[in-house]
């Protein structure tokens, strides 16, 4: 095994009303998985409150529409809560990350945090460190 494996892997998908399931996630909970890194992944849509009490490796954040900025919003401050104020764990990619990357940027109170625009090439930190682009989850 690698460096990474057996961590604590979070995915959420903001608490909006959706049909689709969020396949950027998915496809990170592949990676992470049982056939990949062997990491511990959880997925939760919206805010759940038992993921409080546990620490976090990774915290992985699903957008969908650019309409439903405030959603995405609370949803990137829980997993602030949620990572003890670690922002560097934190990656936030999709749609509206991709089409409104400035307005995600810009928000102070979320400098730290990794917003990725576009589509996943590679493992999401490679990707990170090499602006190839993550998945449109």
């Amino acid at each position: 095994m690698t460096g990474m494996a057996n961590k604590n892997i979070l995915l959420i998908e903001p608490g909006y009303k959706n049909k689709y399931p969020p396949l950027g996630l998915m496809k990170i909970a592949q990676y992470h998985g049982p056939q990949g890194k062997r990491d511990r992944v959880l997925f939760i849509k919206g805010q759940d409150r038992s993921v409080l009490m546990e620490a976090w490796d990774r915290i992985y954040i699903t957008t969908l529409f650019s309409f439903e900025f405030a959603k995405i919003a609370e949803s990137i401050d829980f997993a602030i809560r949620v990572a003890n104020n670690q922002k560097s764990r934190i990656f936030v990619g999709g749609i509206a990350a991709s089409l409104m990357h400035d307005e995600f940027i810009n928000k102070e109170e979320w400098n730290g945090i990794r917003f990725i625009k576009g589509l996943l090439g590679e493992s999401p930190f490679s990707s990170m460190k090499t602006q190839i682009f993550i998945l449109m989850m």
